[in-house]
């Protein structure tokens, strides 16, 4: 973390703000959230940038997210209930209308959100006891407050109090069904009981009403993969088990999911060669893999994809750029191959044709996500200075994995390589191989990430 130079790069964002050019606003806010990912001002800035080039739904997460780390901010709130607004949902953190809670009692509804900002703050310090106290409280005050009963429940599940834990996020639910949080904490406290079926529906509920959350993704395509590598359970005895609970239609989604995923791994298998629950160090052939690759139907685009992703994570970037440039023989156009493409290419530091490839995918919807990555591989290419600077950036804590075992932090060391993190990618090959000293995925990326160093004149 480096603030002096998060703080240089928001006064040079907030110049091309007040100009009106957002894009290059975004790009410096960007630079300061990777100098400093906690820094609630910029989150703002970015949420309200995000929002003045029509991206909403981006925005409002960028919002909660400078409001996680400060709630009083107020040019937050502000901001925040002008995104609501303008995507026509609630502007309140209740279902009850401010408008009548004012003319009711305007004191009390200071008073709840005084509860409810003391209680998150505890809980932000690991004071459970005195979160749930000042959450209850503010609850008890107004008992259509959904968010209070979210983070009631969070503190519960702290504590691992999970029976309170569900019972208030089923509160949640009943008074807010679309709110993401909701489903995606009582997925997580359903997970550590092991319940996997039933932590998939909910995170899945969750991933439908906001496919953009990092934690929500990778934990429901961790439960996914899980739940892939197990025989599934016939319809029947799903029905008996979950129906009452779950309603058909999230039962069905979860079986067609399963299968889908399924279906994704026996491809990833025959292209391999190995068994993808095998975490084996394969020396790979590209000549044979491609002409293995090319017996499947061109029309699996999507699957070839998904597959593409999931070998990012394993740090199998030669395979990525074969699938990819598969895809691309078919179909040239393709923005997300051109993007996985060029997240392998800078995991191997051919930084100038990463940046090409970023060039290619400028159709993707997601256009945060690669404005991202463009000005990563910019940064990579402006100097030697600038390359060394990204090359030795720490390991972000908040990235640390939601299952610290020797696969998890071997995944987020290979998809951090992607965004030209060397060191930090490193210090994850090292914790999994502390973990365990011969996990060979973990060891071949170490050695060749180490190798990449010293071609870069960074020895160690």
């Amino acid at each position: 973390m480096n603030q002096k130079k998060a703080e240089e790069s928001y006064k040079t964002g907030k110049e091309y703000f007040i100009k009106g050019e957002f894009d290059r606003a975004l790009r410096h806010f960007n630079y300061a959230l990777n100098n400093n990912p906690n820094y609630s001002e910029v989150l703002s800035d970015k949420g309200a940038v995000l929002a003045k080039l029509g991206k909403y739904e981006k925005a409002l997460e960028t919002l909660n997210k400078a409001l996680d780390y400060n709630p009083n901010l107020t040019i937050a709130i502000s901001n925040r209930k002008y995104v609501l607004k303008k995507l026509g949902k609630s502007t309140q953190l209740w279902p009850k209308k401010k408008k009548e809670l004012i003319e009711e009692n305007p004191l009390k509804l200071l008073k709840i959100e005084e509860l409810y900002n003391k209680g998150t703050n505890y809980a932000l310090e690991g004071d459970f006891q005195k979160a749930i106290e000042f959450h209850q409280k503010a609850v008890e005050l107004e008992p259509q407050f959904a968010d209070g009963w979210i983070n009631l429940g969070g503190d519960y599940a702290n504590i691992n109090d999970f029976e309170k834990a569900l019972k208030y996020f089923d509160k949640a639910i009943e008074l807010d069904p679309q709110n993401y949080r909701s489903w995606s904490n009582k997925g997580f406290v359903i997970f550590k009981q092991r319940k996997f079926e039933e932590a998939f529906i909910c995170y899945n509920e969750a991933f439908k009403l906001n496919s953009e959350d990092a934690q929500v993704k990778n934990n429901r395509g961790y439960i996914l993969q899980e739940l892939a590598k197990k025989k599934i359970k016939t319809e029947d005895e799903l029905l008996k088990q979950l129906e009452g609970f779950y309603p058909r239609s999230a039962i069905n989604e979860m079986v067609n999911e399963i299968e889908k995923k399924q279906r994704s791994m026996e491809v990833l298998n025959t292209i391999t060669g190995k068994n993808a629950s095998e975490k084996e160090d394969t020396k790979h052939k590209p000549k044979e893999l491609g002409q293995q690759a090319k017996k499947f139907n061109k029309g699996l685009i999507e699957e070839k994809l998904s597959i593409a992703e999931e070998l990012i994570y394993d740090g199998d970037y030669e395979q990525v750029i074969q699938l990819c440039d598969e895809i691309l023989d078919s179909d040239k156009t393709n923005p997300y191959a051109w993007f996985w493409k060029g997240k392998a290419l800078t995991a191997l530091a051919r930084n100038k044709e990463a940046f090409q490839c970023y060039m290619n995918a400028k159709n993707m919807k997601n256009k945060g996500l690669l404005m991202n990555n463009m000005s990563i591989s910019e940064k990579l290419l402006r100097s030697d200075k600038d390359r060394i600077e990204r090359r030795k950036m720490k390991f972000p804590d908040e990235t640390r994995p939601w299952l610290p075992d020797a696969d998890n932090w071997n995944k987020n060391g290979a998809y951090i390589q992607t965004m030209g993190k060397f060191e930090a990618a490193l210090y994850c090959y090292d914790n999994a191989l502390e973990i365990n000293p011969n996990y060979k995925p973990a060891l071949r990326n170490k050695k060749r990430i180490i190798k990449l160093l010293e071609k870069e004149g960074m020895r160690y």
